[in-house]
């Protein structure tokens, strides 16, 4: 591996994290961001930072959702939303649990989140 690549590598991870915050900043609250960052520290193998961000998308309402409850109560109905990324959130979150040794805790996070 020479220097260059080296120095090109995490060049471009910076300007990807650089990115993501920055679109993070425009959608603060949004489930997309926030997913996208804990992804992005997940594929690093930064996973005690990807953990917080899979947190905060299983407590953060999709935008789906948020649009359903500014509506009303007539808005509401029963059919999925395929915007919520909570189900992708709390699989990876159980994948780190599972990697780390914490097999009931990853059973858990998948009971609550991905159980239909």
């Amino acid at each position: 591996v020479s220097t260059q690549s080296t120095w090109d590598r995490h060049s471009a991870a910076i300007n990807g994290f650089a990115l993501l915050h920055s679109y993070a900043g425009i959608r603060p609250d949004s489930q997309e961001a926030l997913y996208n960052l804990g992804r992005a520290h997940h594929g690093l193998g930064l996973a005690h930072l990807a953990v917080h961000y899979y947190h905060r998308v299983l407590e953060t309402p999709s935008d789906a959702m948020e649009a359903m409850q500014d509506a009303g109560p007539m808005a509401s109905d029963d059919t999925p939303d395929p915007t919520d990324l909570r189900r992708e959130a709390a699989y990876n979150l159980s994948l780190i649990y599972r990697a780390s040794g914490a097999d009931s805790l990853a059973a858990a996070v998948l009971a609550q989140h991905c159980t239909i």
